[in-house]
């Protein structure tokens, strides 16, 4: 049994699942949301609580919705384990891009109170770019210099050549 107005609502019980003969199991809205706050959580994804609860009730027919979950689960490792060498290492270097964009946008305020540079010299019509480029510049450099290996890494040869390599090929 589903209640499509009891879920909206998020009033009382919403679902009742098949196998449910004596009727002692039923979902309100705020399991399926705790169902699938735990999974997204579990399983580390990026997905919207609320959202994933909707797919969740949808998505059930008969079933328990932890049975759901689980197949969901199950296909989450498949597609993990179909990803390329490729993949896995766009998918890291994207995270890690995302997360020092993120470090970056703020050190664009604290360059600018810093003392470091005149502000007040700065001539938006003659030669525009050079500060900020400065500043970009600064905070890019500073940025890359926390994902250096150390020279005493055993690695640090490789890691430099890659460095180099790719370089180059950009």
């Amino acid at each position: 049994m589903k209640d499509l107005k009891a879920f909206h609502t998020r009033k009382g019980i919403c679902y009742i699942p098949e196998n449910d003969e004596d009727g002692t199991i039923g979902y309100s809205y705020k399991d399926f949301y705790e169902l699938s706050r735990d999974y997204i959580l579990e399983n580390r994804l990026a997905n919207d609580f609320e959202e994933l609860a909707e797919d969740l009730f949808y998505e059930v027919e008969w079933e328990n919705p932890s049975t759901v979950l689980e197949r969901w689960a199950m296909d989450l490792e498949e597609e993990e384990i179909q990803l390329t060498k490729k993949e896995k290492i766009k998918k890291l270097v994207v995270d890690m891009l995302e997360e020092s964009h993120q470090k970056a946008l703020k050190k664009v305020e604290k360059a600018l109170n810093s003392g470091a540079i005149d502000t007040d010299e700065w001539d938006e019509n003659n030669s525009c770019m050079i500060l900020p480029k400065a500043i970009l510049t600064a905070i890019l450099e500073d940025e890359a210099r926390q994902y250096v290996i150390p020279s005493s890494h055993s690695q640090a040869r490789s890691w430099k050549k890659d460095v180099k390599n790719i370089k180059y090929s950009l």
